[in-house]
């Protein structure tokens, strides 16, 4: 692995809280943290990455070594600034956490930051690691960043919280970081269909009696071959003549989307032919009406769980709700009343509430470095938030 590493033992007492304090049966733990960089680091890392997606206790889409493969091939992230950090203990990795150099200006002071990596495209990303040392591993982490850092830093960008990270990210964060930052970003993410309430299955079914007016509806599953390129194309141009179009955000209008979704693609089906290894499949949903396509979305399913990407709908039929309708059709064929399986819709509008969603919440926490800077640009932090929230008690009292 290309990059620094250094190794500490549990055996001192002050290195003790940087590995992390695992006494049950575990005896001492040594981490071993390396970075590697960009692409080609993380090709170098796949088979430990690969081993280390069997052992997350959560996994979803965004924790995988082909999302990571689609987003840097695609070009949607500057592979240059992109690096991967590797925790490992007996020469097997614990975590992974992909964090991408950024400066940024807050308060009109530049902010030098490590940050989860994103783009619009990419809704969610967050560390990799195992159910057993996982979290002793990110404790470690975070204060080998304090101290052996690649490049200097005023603060992390992370999608956690300190409380998320478990006793051993506390006592890091009390010694190490003495401002922290969080706030919620999304009210519903990993938002998981259950069931349909009543008022929702109303509605849906009205939605069908209507769209069925004007022809037979049929759901059509493309997964691979000619049919799934051709699923794909229809999905790009009713994306296009939406709404998404005129705003300029289609996929269709930029060929690097492009590339990524098709990356995305041929990474399902290489691993499909491979049939060993677990791997994200795609998957286009097309709700035709009288042979026509009035309602796509692309999908990627894993293990038990199908996340619904994208969505595009003609403009046409835009009343009778057949992105819903498209949804709930793909729950029924999907989930089919097994508890084995979920539909997972991936975003926060509020219409996903009919589906009764089990969903969490997603935090933007910044985590402030020690230093006279980065405590600066913390204070900076909490003055702006304090005028936000001051600004908006007035206006609602004005109101």
């Amino acid at each position: 692995l290309a990059g620094r590493q250094q190794t500490f033992a549990q055996g001192s007492d002050n290195l003790q809280m940087q590995a992390g304090e695992h006494n049950d049966h575990a005896g001492k733990l040594e981490f071993t943290v390396a970075s590697c960089q960009g692409l080609a680091g993380l090709h170098a890392l796949e088979a430990q990455w690969r081993d280390l997606e069997r052992r997350q206790a959560a996994l979803n889409f965004s924790h995988t070594w082909d999302w990571y493969a689609a987003i840097l091939e695609a070009g949607l992230v500057d592979a240059d600034t992109l690096r991967f950090f590797v925790v490992s203990r007996q020469q097997q990795a614990c975590l992974i956490l992909p964090l991408q150099w950024r400066r940024q200006r807050l308060a009109g002071m530049p902010l030098r930051c490590w940050a989860t990596p994103q783009h619009p495209h990419l809704p969610f990303s967050d560390a990799v690691q195992d159910a057993q040392h996982g979290t002793a591993a990110l404790a470690f982490l975070l204060d080998w960043l304090c101290e052996h850092s690649p490049r200097p830093w005023d603060c992390l960008q992370l999608s956690r919280r300190p409380e998320d990270g478990g006793p051993d990210c506390r006592r890091v964060v009390a010694r190490s970081f003495p401002c922290i930052q969080a706030r919620i970003t999304r009210s519903k993410y990993l938002a998981c269909a259950a069931a349909v309430d009543v008022p929702a299955a109303r509605h849906l079914a009205r939605a069908r009696r209507r769209l069925a007016r004007d022809g037979e509806l049929e759901l059509v599953v493309a997964d691979r071959g000619v049919a799934l390129e051709t699923a794909f194309v229809q999905f790009l141009q009713l994306e296009r003549d939406g709404w998404k179009g005129r705003r300029g955000s289609a996929i269709a209008l930029h060929p690097g989307l492009i590339g990524f979704y098709r990356r995305l693609i041929a990474l399902g089906v290489a691993g499909n032919e491979d049939g060993e290894r677990m791997c994200l499949r795609s998957v286009i949903y097309l709700l035709r009406q009288a042979g026509r396509p009035i309602a796509a979305v692309f999908a990627v399913q894993l293990a038990g769980t199908c996340y619904l990407l994208k969505i595009a709908r003609a403009q046409r039929v835009r009343r009778g709700s057949p992105g819903k309708l498209l949804i709930d059709m793909i729950r029924q064929d999907w989930c089919g009343g097994s508890r084995q399986r979920e539909l997972n819709f991936v975003t926060d509008v509020a219409w996903v509430d009919g589906w009764a969603p089990a969903a969490r919440a997603v935090v933007s926490c910044r985590w402030f470095n020690r230093g006279l800077r980065a405590g600066l640009l913390a204070w900076l932090a909490r003055l702006r938030a304090a005028v936000f929230l001051l600004a908006r008690h007035l206006r609602g009292a004005r109101t």
